[in-house]
């Protein structure tokens, strides 16, 4: 146990509940705008409501390792020092928590559903059958709806891949998924997605996890892996209706989807 690293760890989520909180937030901040390149939101409460969901996740895994390491020193049987040491640390980082778990309740974006789905382990790559997109109606349905979406989406140049290769997202294959690179802006896919929920095409149960089927199934414009937390605040945006203008060739697509019976 490499109590120097736990002592860092624990010290800097302390300054979460103090003045200090705010140069983490703008580093959180920082991490957003590199990823994405430029400055296209105004930073808001939802900026911070998921800047304290990446804590509080934060908090959570080095929860875990501390529980693992009482875990391995309890079954030993030995080192009883560093026993009563992890509890310390164990105190100090429930501490940050409760203060952390406060502050996401006092958000008025606060889902209690959508908080766990942030704080699950990722899925193991190599078993990609959870992390297939769902769809609604049966499968002679969902043939002509991934059809027509791979043709409306290649056509106006959001896409560029074979109906072959983007039926794979919509499968339970055991494997690594290979990345269908999405052409178009990163509001436009958030929006697709909101706007098929919001439609049924896909399950209404799969609405707090937007962010996690876009970041496994799709590469930004540049060829990069898309960022969950970014993906999330714009998530929230889209949700407010705000932003239907961004996406009109989206709100088209998915009338037409909603078409098929």
């Amino acid at each position: 146990m490499d109590h120097t690293s736990i002592r860092e760890r624990i010290d800097s989520f302390k300054e979460l509940t103090t003045d200090k909180v705010k140069h983490h937030f703008i580093d959180f901040i920082l991490d957003d705008l590199i990823d994405a390149g430029i400055i296209d939101y105004i930073i808001s409460d939802s900026d911070w409501y998921f800047f304290w969901m990446d804590s509080a996740k934060g908090v959570k895994e080095l929860i875990d390792q501390l529980l693992y390491y009482q875990h391995h020193y309890e079954v030993e049987k030995k080192d009883q020092e560093a026993l009563e040491k992890i509890f310390e640390y164990l105190r100090e980082s429930i501490e940050i928590k409760v203060f952390i778990d406060q502050k996401l309740r006092d958000s008025k974006h606060f889902n209690e559903y959508e908080v766990k789905d942030w704080m699950e382990i990722e899925v193991d790559k190599k078993d990609s059958t959870a992390n297939s997109i769902p769809l609604m109606g049966n499968d002679a349905i969902s043939k002509k709806v991934i059809k027509e979406l791979h043709t409306q989406l290649r056509n106006r140049g959001f896409i560029n891949n074979s109906i072959n290769e983007f039926s794979h997202h919509f499968e339970a294959i055991r494997g690594e998924i290979n990345k269908t690179q999405w052409l178009g802006t990163e509001k436009e896919i958030i929006g697709l997605f909101h706007l098929m929920i919001e439609k049924a095409i896909i399950p209404k149960s799969h609405r707090y996890k937007k962010a996690n089927l876009i970041a496994y199934h799709f590469l930004n414009k540049k060829g990069g892996e898309f960022q969950k937390r970014q993906l999330g605040v714009g998530l929230s945006r889209v949700s407010s209706g705000t932003e239907d203008h961004l996406f009109i060739d989206m709100i088209n697509i998915v009338e037409e989807l909603a078409k098929i019976n």
